[in-house]
């Protein structure tokens, strides 16, 4: 069985698009169950939006967020001409939808998808050392060629 990697996986999750049609780029995000990500979420515009994604936050472990005033249990708050680093750790598998809210929007117009799927099953290879008993020279150097008596002159 393959162990998760406990070096965070950055993804950057970012805003772009126009003030009045904003939408978050990349549109799709998979994730691995026990992988942890640092998302960095950036919102670039004059005026404050939400990271609307119902139920992800009860998918996952979060180990710590922050540059956000507010956090819902369905939403964090992006701040205008912030970026938000959101550490977390997929727990169960699920697919989420995701979009962004501006404050007085009734429902999102664009949406993502986060999808948690099960870890890699990534075998792992062991490569054996390779024996080598000669001598080497150092690469900048050019060892003479050595002469190795026969058999017959060790006195065998």
């Amino acid at each position: 069985m393959a162990m998760a990697n406990p070096i965070p996986e950055l993804i950057d999750l970012r805003l772009a698009g126009t003030t009045t049609e904003p939408y978050f780029t990349p549109k799709a995000l998979v994730l691995e169950l026990t992988q942890p990500y640092l998302l960095v979420i950036e919102n670039p515009f004059d005026v404050s939006y939400l990271f609307y994604c119902e139920g992800f936050a009860q998918a996952i472990y979060t180990h710590f967020i922050q540059g956000t005033p507010n956090v819902s249990v369905n939403s964090i708050t992006l701040a205008p001409h912030s970026k938000i680093q959101w550490l977390i750790t997929p727990m169960q598998l699920g697919e989420f939808a995701f979009a962004e809210l501006s404050t007085d929007a009734q429902y999102p117009k664009h949406r993502g998808h986060i999808t948690i799927v099960e870890a890699q099953q990534t075998p792992l290879i062991y490569a054996k050392p390779r024996v080598d008993n000669t001598e080497k020279a150092p690469q900048s150097v050019q060892a003479p060629p050595v002469e190795r008596p026969s058999a017959m002159h060790r006195g065998d």
